[in-house]
């Protein structure tokens, strides 16, 4: 008589993840994710999977609800301030993910002077996190060179970032930080890119406002 074994070995569990690229040395999985701003009170920012984020900025102009950058005023300052501290987050994940390797996140600047003429250094550090809802954990972070001009410029930073081992449990959301750091004698608006069909906007160019960062999952994922 055969033996019935299904009960004894359950069949496992299928879990399809599409990954944008795969490290095979590192057994390594990136995808990338845009940074998204919605026109919302709460002013809050979003980490969307890269393939439907531009979709649905797409879709999102006709109704204005998605932000192309995020611009902030400020006096002359010295010594240097941070002039924007933005948080982006994925959904919360359904099933607990490890992250590991070198993340790479690449963000457009915007300087503007209210009055021309003058020198100003402009850098970046950007962190990423996890958030639970209620409380962030440090991974890693790195901090750009200080980019140093006189009058109105644009950058581009694309920064690689040392992931350590770290468990991003069910539940808890993938967060990556942008801040801004500034130094000027004179006004100036900052502005940060986040237009994920990176077409040119107000004040960033063509192929330069987009904030995209490629996270690396383990692909055995504990």
């Amino acid at each position: 008589m055969p033996l019935n074994f299904r009960g004894i070995f359950p069949p496992g569990r299928r879990v399809n993840v599409n990954f944008d690229w795969i490290d095979v040395a590192a057994v390594t999985g990136y995808i990338l994710y845009d940074g998204c701003g919605a026109d919302l009170a709460t002013d809050t920012f979003h980490l969307t999977p890269s393939n439907d984020a531009a979709e649905l900025f797409g879709l999102a102009t006709l109704g204005g609800t998605i932000q192309q950058w995020q611009s902030t005023l400020r006096n002359a300052q010295t010594p240097a301030e941070k002039v924007i501290d933005i948080d982006f987050d994925t959904t919360p994940l359904q099933l607990p993910r490890t992250i590991e390797g070198q993340a790479i996140v690449k963000c457009g600047i915007h300087l503007y002077e209210i009055e021309a003429g003058s020198s100003n250094s402009c850098y970046v550090i950007i962190r990423i996190r996890k958030w639970d809802g209620s409380s962030e954990t440090e991974i890693a972070s790195v901090t750009s060179s200080t980019q140093t001009q006189i009058d109105t410029i644009e950058y581009a930073f694309t920064l690689p970032i040392d992931v350590p081992r770290t468990l991003i449990k069910k539940g808890e959301q993938i967060r990556v930080t942008i801040e801004g750091w500034f130094t000027n004698d004179v006004d100036y608006y900052f502005t940060l890119g986040m237009n994920p069909q990176d077409t040119a906007t107000i004040r960033l160019s063509a192929g330069n406002s987009r904030m995209v960062a490629a996270i690396p999952f383990k692909m055995g994922f504990l």
